[in-house]
């Protein structure tokens, strides 16, 4: 069973879940590319969609438990979401053995290492201290929404 497509929704929608993860090239669903047009540097294909339905799997929910978590409060995460993030992250190798991986996963696109740099310097210690996988996937999120929204391209 694959995930359905995410409703098209206002931009915030954006921060939940696929910020962290356009560091990587790991392929999103099309209406991800409907949510934000703007990026284009993210491959098509089946990954993302791979990692999604096992996570799902791992995290005991359905397709639509997620889309309905979605369309909760953005200011309130359900559990259900933060297991989702911590799966997807150690999927794409963000996270490695609980904590931020030390080395750049592979697929973190050339033109984004300084984010990736910044994201591992400024939430590393944040995500290690946290209990389990799904709040560490909660941590990351939130510490990536906020970094990434900080950092700036080192010049050319």
């Amino acid at each position: 069973m694959a995930p359905a497509a995410l409703a098209p929704s206002p931009a915030p929608l954006l921060p939940l879940l696929l910020l962290p993860l356009l560091l990587a090239r790991t392929a999103l669903p099309a209406a991800a590319h409907d949510i934000a047009p703007e990026v284009t540097n993210i491959p098509d294909g089946d990954e993302f969609e791979l990692h999604a339905q096992v996570c799902m799997q791992e995290a005991n929910v359905t397709e639509e438990e997620v889309h309905a978590a979605f369309e909760q409060d953005p200011n309130h995460v359900p559990q259900i979401l933060k297991c989702l993030w911590g799966c997807m992250y150690r999927k794409i190798g963000l996270l490695v053995d609980g904590e931020v991986s030390e080395e750049v996963p592979a697929g973190v696109l050339e033109d984004r290492l300084h984010e990736y740099e910044a994201l591992r310097s400024n939430c590393g210690e944040k995500v290690a201290a946290a209990p389990d996988e799904c709040e560490k996937g909660s941590v990351l999120r939130d510490c990536a929404v906020e970094v990434t929204s900080t950092v700036t391209p080192p010049p050319s």
